[in-house]
């Protein structure tokens, strides 16, 4: 009996990893590198944002989809990161938005950005503390480069394109906004990119 209940509990293990490796190869399913050596820069007048997914534990099966929100009534895709994949997303220079959302969580950040510069930001799922966009400032140690970059391909931009898609983004924009204009100024700063955080 017992021998018996041990390989139920190992045949139990082995579907789990199963299942678990085939989400993972899910995750990847709606971007890729298509260009491995090209080194991003932002187009003239123009500035460039780069998100890379921190590598961690936790939601590592699922993807963060992101979004710039400084338009509330016209939200734009920008990707769906799964870990350590990146997103580039160029944007005109002033204060911008920018949302990721995961798993019914949203998270907010706001970048105001000078142009011909780059702007790093990395996305973060965490057990214990939830969903981050946190920002590369100026002298920060945190090394991102603007390689390797993961492109949409037409499946994901199909499913940006959904009405459901982009109602469930205006309800997260929505609590989202309202979670940052209640935080106190310090924790604003915290959480914004200034010109001077550019590369």
């Amino acid at each position: 009996m017992k021998y018996a209940t041990t390989n139920s509990v190992l045949v139990l293990l082995i579907l789990s990893l199963f299942a678990c490796s085939s989400l993972y190869i899910q995750s990847n399913k709606y971007m890729s590198v298509q260009e491995p050596d090209k080194r991003y820069i932002p187009s003239s007048g123009k500035v460039l944002t780069i998100f890379e997914r921190e590598n961690n534990a936790g939601y590592e099966y699922y993807n963060i989809s992101l979004w710039d929100v400084t338009d509330a009534k016209t939200p734009r895709y920008i990707g769906l990161v799964a870990n350590t994949m990146k997103a580039a997303y160029e944007v005109d220079p002033g204060e911008h938005f920018f949302m990721a959302v995961l798993s019914g969580k949203s998270a907010i950040i706001k970048a105001n950005v000078r142009a011909g510069k780059t702007y790093y930001i990395m996305p973060a799922a965490r057990s214990f503390t939830g969903l981050h966009l946190i920002p590369v400032k100026k002298g920060d140690s945190t090394k991102i480069t603007p390689v390797g970059i993961s492109i949409s391909n037409q499946k994901a931009l199909d499913w940006a394109n959904r009405p459901s898609t982009i109602n469930s983004v205006h309800s997260h924009r929505a609590k989202g906004m309202a979670a940052w204009n209640a935080l106190p100024s310090d924790k604003k700063t915290k959480k914004t990119l200034e010109p001077e955080d550019g590369r």
